[in-house]
This record gives C-alpha cells, structure tokens and sequence, in this order.
C-alpha cells in the first residue's frame, strides 16, 4: 500500500477517456440485461388491453435465446503447435484446468450479451491456495478498455472494483480510489513490461466494431416487444373464452335481484346450474324473454400472430424456431434439421476466428505471469504460434465423430499416431492429455527392449543401422520427455534425469519455460 497521489496528466486523461467510456455506454449495457434477464417492462401496451391487465406480467426468454444458443456452439478446447513444445504443455495444462473453462464459458456468455467481455489476469497468492494464475471476467458493465485500432491490441484497460478502479496500463496496474473530490492512486502493482494483462472477448466483431456487437439487437428487442404484446392479447381473449357472453331480449330488472332484494353478482348469473326465467303474464300472449349467447372468440389469430412474429425472430438470430417453441405438425428430417441450422453454424464459425485473438492473448498474459522476469519476446512469439482449438460447432453426435474420423485414418493411415486423430474423436481437454500421457508411457516398454536387444547383438565397432539410430533416437525422445513432465511437476531435475534413465544429465540454470539467448 502506497501513499496516496494525485493522477499524472497522462494517467489523468486516460482514466477519464475510459471512465467516460464506461459511462456513456453504461445505460445501454443496462437495457441489454434486463432483456437478457426477461425484466424489462413494456412501453407502450396497446389500446386493446385493459388497464387493469396492463401490469400482467408476461415473460419472454428469447434475448437470452438468442445469446444463449450461439454460446452453447461456441466450445473452446485447449491449443496445437506443429512443434513440440514444453511451453505449449504450460499452456494446456492451464487451460485445462476446470477454472480456466468456466472463466472462458463467462467470458463467452457476457460476450455475446454486450458485444464484449474482459479477461483480466494477474498473480495469484499461493500462500492463501490462490493458483499461480487469476483470471477475472468483467462484462461491458463493470469493464471497458481502450484499443490501438492498427494494432487491435489493448492500451489501457479499467476495472470496477468495490470503493474505486483498478486501470490496467502497460507494465502496471494502478488502484484508483476517491479521496474528497479527487481522484488518486493508492497502491501500484507491477505486472509485464510492455503489457497490459486484460483480453477483450469479442462477438460481433466488425471493421467498425471492434469491440463487438451483442446479439440483443434492436430488431431482437422490438419483436420481443411485440411478442410480449401478443401474449398480453391472448390472456385478455382468454378471459373472454372462459366466460362466453350471453344477451337477454326482453327482461326486467327484477330478474337479477335476489332473494334479499340484493342485486345478483355477474358470476353468479353465469355459473347458475339452471337459469330460468318466468312469463309476464300482463304481456301479449306467447311473448317471453329471448335468451341468447355470444358466438365464442377464437384463440387462433393470436396463436397465429405469435408464430409469424417467432418466424421473423427467428430471421433475425438465425435460430431455427422450433427452438422457440414453434413446432410442426410433422417432425423435421434429419437433413432438414440440419439445413435450419445451417446459418447459425456458419455465424459460430465466424464468430471463432475473433475469438481465436481473444485466446491467444490470454494464454500469452498467462504465460507472462507464469515466466516472470523470464518472459521474453521469443517466448511470445512461441506462444503466438499456438492454434486455438474447439469442438465442432455443428455438434455432432460422438458417434459420427469417430466414423468420420475412422475413415481419415484409414485413408491415411500414419495419421493414427499422431495428436490429430487424438483430438479428433472429440475427447475432451483432459481426455485428450490423459491419452497422449499413455501413448508415451507405452511406447517407452518396446523402445528399451528393441535398444537393449539391439546393443547386445552389435558387435563391438561395427556402424550402427539407421534403423537402430532411429530407435536410439526415439527412446532418447521419450526420456526427454518424461523429464520435462517431472520438472513441471516440481521433482529436482538431478531426481528426474535419474528416474527418468537419464542420470548425469546437465541441467541450465532457471525455470524450464524456454530456452532463452544468451542475451535475454
């Protein structure tokens, strides 16, 4: 904690770009969750309602439909490399980690409400079980940022936090609090040079947009509106339909007094067993009171009001509308289901390449703040290199997956010792690393022997093939590895070499996160 200082001017005029920012965009960002969360009111009810049914409160869930229909296509997995890579395991090893998914599922979800959500990442404190890694998530309500429109990166990032704001700026995070009438800095945390640790999640993007655009538009908030209008007719028609309107020709008023001389209820006139009425005898002869009902209103114009609007809701998000609750008399067909789904598959795809920058810079802050001091521009130029993966946004079922995928292998078959074929059947993050840990483990076992058995049967001098070279060479591989695994576990490297039949081994100073230049 640092003594309290006024801003600088350039700290000045970037906290109050950004705090204008949060607060010009802050009543929007507002209006989108309360029809995310299906409270917002209706302005205007229409003059076929009556008053007293104005504040009937019919809910609709399709803002958040919308939102959350894209989301659940959008499935992060973990990252590729052409190379093997000790920092590529680094990174995977994070991300799949069960906080890391849900701080990407957050992240995702506030996304596609706003247009953009943020990642901040800073150190954790192990000594209170903290992981070595935090990652924060904050909606466009809590968070805004400010962005090199060349570069697309982020220069400046503001946070909310309880009592002020914590302004994420390259190398450094300052704490803003509020003192009398100005604002000022109370404590400064160091972060990576030359970074600023915060990921802008974006859905929607465009070359105007690039901060996104949210899946709650207007024509998504009139046709909701509308909707909710619909719904709000049909409950006053169904008034109506429950209590079908009768006429009387001819009666008197003593006709709907009581016993009592009490004038009867209208339900009690309506939900009479028997409703009789007696001839005036002083009348003309044979002429009674004419008793009648109403033709009964029909529910269908409503009903068919409500699906013409979920039709063109559906245009709009491209949201196949049985999802909506629009079904047909016949079943779709496989091949007709997934032509419905065709558009929205298309814009998940999309909506992965903008979100691809988005992960790549997260793994690259985590990266930095796992290295520390050690982090440098060849290590993040490595990890730039890494491909974000994700599942199938079409969502097949698993069993399509490993027949599509049993039939690349057998077209190629070297493909089925490779990652590819791993990642392609669809395993999860976890999966995917428990499996590859047993390929290693059990090719260790032949490797060996085949090395044993070849150098008790090589001569003394004799060259060696380049088989048994081959062979040498992928045992030694499989030791490196093994190594490599025990490091990052935490074992002491000397401890490692040896249980991994690797004893003497040299070892560099530092952490094993790359291998740095000499002048690093």
């Amino acid at each position: 904690m640092t003594d309290f200082r006024v801003l600088s001017d350039d700290e000045t005029k970037t906290f109050n770009k950004l705090h204008d920012q949060l607060n010009r965009l802050k009543r929007r960002n507002r209006l989108l969750v309360r029809y995310a969360d299906s409270k917002k009111t209706l302005d205007q009810v229409g003059f076929s309602i009556p008053p007293h049914m104005a504040s009937f409160q019919a809910v609709l869930g399709w803002p958040e439909k919308s939102c959350g229909v894209l989301t659940r296509r959008l499935r992060p997995r973990l990252f590729a490399s052409v190379n093997d890579s000790a920092v590529l395991e680094d990174v995977n090893r994070h991300f799949s980690s069960t906080d890391v998914q849900l701080v990407e599922r957050m992240a995702i979800g506030a996304a596609a409400r706003h247009g953009v959500s943020f990642v901040f990442t800073s150190a954790g404190d192990t000594s209170i079980g903290e992981p070595e890694v935090v990652h924060s998530v904050c909606s466009a309500l809590t968070a805004t940022a400010l962005q090199d429109p060349r570069s697309r990166r982020i220069v400046a990032a503001l946070e909310v936090v309880d009592g002020g704001f914590n302004m994420s700026l390259p190398g450094q995070t300052l704490a803003i609090r509020k003192r009398g009438r100005d604002w000022g800095v109370v404590d400064v945390f160091p972060t990576t040079p030359g970074r600023v640790l915060c990921t802008a999640y974006v859905i929607g993007g465009e070359a105007d947009q690039l901060f996104g655009r949210s899946r709650i538009t207007r024509p998504v908030m009139a046709l909701t509106d509308m909707a909710v209008r619909v719904m709000l007719r049909q409950e006053v028609s169904a008034e109506f339909f429950s209590s079908p309107q009768r006429y009387m020709l001819g009666a008197t008023e003593d006709m709907f007094v009581g016993e009592n001389g009490e004038p009867r209820t209208g339900w009690e006139s309506m939900l009479g067993a028997l409703l009789a009425v007696p001839d005036d005898e002083d009348k003309y002869e044979n002429q009674r009171v004419t008793v009648g009902q109403f033709a009964q209103m029909s529910m269908q114009p409503h009903s068919d009001h409500l699906r013409t609007v979920a039709m063109m809701f559906s245009g709009e998000t491209s949201i196949p509308s049985s999802f909506l609750g629009i079904l047909h008399d016949n079943p779709s067909s496989a091949e007709a289901i997934i032509a419905h789904e065709a558009e929205l598959v298309s814009i998940a795809e999309t909506e992965i390449d903008w979100l691809n920058a988005a992960r790549s810079s997260l793994a690259l802050n985590a990266i930095a703040v796992l290295a520390g001091s050690e982090f440098s521009l060849s290590l993040a130029a490595e990890v730039s290199g890494f491909s974000p993966l994700w599942r199938d946004p079409s969502t097949p079922t698993r069993a399509a997956t490993a027949d599509a995928m049993g039939k690349e292998i057998a077209a190629l078959p070297w493909m089925a010792d490779s990652d590819v074929a791993i990642e392609g059947f669809g395993h999860d993050g976890p999966t995917v690393e428990r499996l590859k840990a047993h390929r290693r483990r059990s090719s260790i076992a032949p490797l060996v022997e085949r090395l044993a058995q070849t150098s008790a049967a090589q001569p003394a001098g004799q060259p060696v093939s380049p088989a048994d070279e081959l062979s040498a060479a992928q045992v030694l591989k499989v030791k490196a590895d093994a190594v490599g695994v025990l490091r990052r576990a935490g074992v002491d490297a000397n401890d490692a070499a040896d249980r991994a039949g690797l004893p003497g081994l040299k070892f560099i100073p530092g952490q094993p996160i790359t291998i740095k230049q000499a002048d690093e």
